[in-house]
């Protein structure tokens, strides 16, 4: 699998918004560093501040000259018109402790790869999938992981990609795998009754994908967590 970080401003402009915005849902399937993480995503915030704060400038620069040669050809009687206003800049947000935001990128690809989770549809998901693979539904495997919610229940965190949805399936604690529901929202609580106040009980989720009502592919790994009773 081929990877890239975009050079050009409006390239990076566009792979680093999507990034940004899909990165949290591989950070646990493929055991990236947080921190590294977190750092990225206030330089990528800090990169697109700076590419819009530069448009602003190119454009009042833009309309300024334009006005300049507006004066320097009036004519006697011409009116003249208003001189441009910039607009406004927006706050400055969290200065990154590192500025380089495509090493940085590059960086947390090459810890991405270091998992099996790190498919294909992974890679395009963030955008940086450098050569086109065509999408095949019956390859996919769903990668996802649990955290829990207020109220001990567990929340599926899980990478939707372009599929329609997951079935959900679930053991809980008999050994017995049981279809519990079905999603098309990349994140699922499981709001099963917990186990009575002060008692402990080990459930195990998985996946598998749903294309056109269909399901497809093969099942996710299974994730085992502890769930217990509100005291």
């Amino acid at each position: 699998m081929e990877t890239y970080i975009d050079k050009t401003d409006e390239g990076l402009v566009t792979q680093a918004g999507t990034f940004f915005a899909n990165i949290d849902a591989l950070t646990g399937p493929c055991n990236l560093d947080p921190a590294k993480v977190s750092q990225a995503k206030i330089a990528i915030t800090y990169f697109l501040w700076t590419y819009l704060v530069m448009n602003l400038a190119h454009a009042f620069s833009k309309a300024w000259t334009e006005f300049k040669d507006l004066i320097k050809g009036v004519k006697d009687g011409t009116k003249i018109v208003a001189a441009p206003v910039m607009g406004t800049i927006p706050t400055m947000p969290t200065v990154p402790n590192k500025p380089d935001l495509r090493l940085q990128l590059l960086d947390l690809i090459k810890d991405a790869k270091r998992s099996d989770n790190f498919t294909t549809d992974a890679a395009r998901s963030i955008a940086v999938l450098l050569v086109p693979v065509p999408f095949n539904p019956e390859e996919g495997k769903p990668i996802f992981s649990v955290e829990f919610v207020s109220g001990g229940h567990p929340l599926l965190k899980w990478f939707k990609g372009l599929y329609q949805g997951v079935e959900v399936w679930k053991d809980s604690g008999d050994g017995k795998w049981v279809r519990i529901d079905k999603t098309f929202s990349p994140d699922y609580t499981d709001m099963s009754a917990l186990p009575a106040a002060g008692v402990s009980a080990v459930w195990k989720y998985k996946l598998i994908y749903l294309y056109k009502d269909a399901v497809v592919g093969s099942y996710s790994v299974e994730i085992t967590v502890t769930v217990m009773g509100a005291v």
